[in-house]
């Protein structure tokens, strides 16, 4: 996705460099190269002639086609990082919620927010004693601007879900530009149990066994996963 010096094609970019030194050597040193063979000047000719042949073609594919997809990378850097991290900030928002409720804060409106430390220290087990003290007809730390008032744990899921959806959708429109990681990491998420479990209820009706989420516990561990994965990507990019 970031723009690169050479095209990315190294196999094209390795017979530019040897057609340039065989050019090279040809113009600057051919009088002191002895013809070993009597066809060694034929040879000479028609090695310089296609490398002749190929330094123009590449230097027209550099300048119209490889300076040309640099600059839309750059136009659009901004827009998948940004969409990245939408996609990163709602993540967030899930986990910090979840890891806010399960430790009790004194303070209602206050989100004890993971780092990226403890974030990268999640597991499965750890993810599953959280969401065991989660009921989740209760209100989250979010609220619903319209109907004032706090979503509980359904609407929360089906909101982020469908946030997350969404941005992937949005930048599978310009996948042109994407790197096949990038693309991967997308897909993974997309399809993940987490996201598909929240596709075929609406906010009234999502069936949870117990008023709870912890038998889903390997989903949002696997959704975590994936968005730890993109949050790397997104710093590549950045960086």
């Amino acid at each position: 996705m970031k723009p690169t010096i050479l095209p990315k094609n190294k196999l094209l970019n390795i017979i530019f460099a040897v057609c340039f030194l065989i050019f090279t050597l040809v113009n600057f040193f051919s009088d002191y190269i002895p013809c070993l063979v009597s066809w060694g000047q034929n040879f000479e000719n028609l090695i310089y002639r296609l490398s002749f042949a190929v330094i123009p073609s590449y230097i027209f594919y550099f300048i119209v086609i490889h300076l040309k997809s640099n600059q839309d990378k750059k136009n659009i850097l901004p827009i998948v990082v940004s969409y990245n991290s939408n996609m990163s900030k709602n993540y967030r928002n899930l986990f910090n919620a979840i890891h806010q409720t399960a430790n009790k804060p004194q303070e209602k409106d206050t989100i004890e927010e993971h780092t990226d430390l403890t974030l990268a220290r999640l597991t499965e087990d750890s993810i599953e004693e959280s969401l065991h003290l989660i009921d989740i007809n209760s209100p989250t730390p979010y609220l619903i601007l319209y109907y004032q008032r706090y979503m509980n744990w359904k609407e929360f899921l089906k909101s982020v879900c469908d946030d997350v959806k969404k941005d992937i959708d949005d930048l599978m429109l310009i996948s042109h530009y994407l790197d096949s990681e990038h693309i991967k990491i997308l897909h993974n998420i997309k399809t993940s149990e987490l996201i598909k479990i929240t596709n075929h209820f609406n906010y009234n009706n999502l069936a949870m066994p117990n008023d709870s989420f912890w038998l889903y516990k390997r989903y949002f561990y696997s959704f975590h996963v994936e968005l730890q994965k993109l949050e790397k990507y997104n710093s590549k990019l950045i960086n």
